[in-house]
This record gives structure tokens, C-alpha cells and sequence, in this order.
């Protein structure tokens, strides 16, 4: 083979090899657009949720304290704006577990005696006593 047949293919594989790697980039960030798509969906949706249980709550005289993410779940700590007795815990939970059952729900008190305590605890109901113990079930 001739020099120059041997630079033309040179050129030619390196043409080829640009366009796949053209082709690459265009999927890659194909794939990037669209789970950034996902995520601001999911987001948005996430908000709308909370939106709508902090108007819940609300009607039944409590409020949104704070709210984390852990991952793919999100803790809202839930205060009441009067003492919070056990049947109106299962009663707020379960408002929340049918709005969304993916959300864990935690429930704030600003103290809790044994006897609160452990009925929290044999029902598996995430609590926290402010600025003292925090209980979370999975």
C-alpha cells in the first residue's frame, strides 16, 4: 500500500471513530436529560404531597416542625399545637400513611412520660422529644 492510501484510511478510521464518539456523547447526555426529567418530576411531586399534609395536619390542629430527607425517604416531624394523647398519634398517623405511605412520619413531644413512652414504642411509632431522644422505626 501506498503512503498516501495509507493516510486517507488513517483519516478515514479517524473520521469514523469521531462520529462514534459523537454518537456516545449524544446518548450520554440523552440519559442524563431524562433522569434529570425523572427527578424534577419526582420532586415536584414530593412538594405537592407535603403541600397538601401540611394542610391536613393543619385541621386537625398540628403543623410540619421540619422536614428531612434520608435518601429516598423523607422524615416530617409532626407537632402538635396542643398535648398530643396516644389515639390522637394512631389517628394522625394513619391521616399521613394514606396520604403517602412512603413518608415517615415522627412524631414531636416536648416530653413524654414512661407510660407514653412505651406505648409509642410497643406500637412502633417514631417519636422525638425535643432536644433529648429520637426514635425512628423502619
Amino acid at each position: 500500500m501506498a503512503s498516501r492510501e495509507i493516510a486517507l484510511l488513517k483519516e478515514h478510521i479517524d473520521e469514523r471513530l469521531d462520529a462514534i464518539e459523537n454518537m456516545i456523547n449524544l446518548s450520554l447526555v440523552s440519559s442524563v436529560i431524562n433522569m434529570m426529567d425523572e427527578t424534577v418530576h419526582t420532586e415536584y411531586k414530593e412538594v405537592s404531597e407535603i403541600e397538601d399534609l401540611a394542610d391536613v395536619l393543619s385541621q386537625y390542629e398540628a403543623c410540619l416542625d421540619k422536614i428531612e430527607r434520608f435518601g429516598d425517604k423523607i422524615a416530617i416531624y409532626i407537632l402538635s399545637q396542643e398535648s398530643m394523647n396516644i389515639s390522637k398519634v394512631r389517628l394522625l398517623l394513619e391521616v399521613v400513611l394514606d396520604i403517602d405511605s412512603e413518608i415517615i412520619p415522627i412524631f414531636v413531644f416536648e416530653k413524654l412520660n414512661g407510660m407514653q413512652r412505651r406505648k409509642l414504642l410497643e406500637e412502633r411509632i417514631s417519636f422525638c422529644v425535643q432536644d433529648k431522644e429520637l426514635y425512628i422505626t423502619g
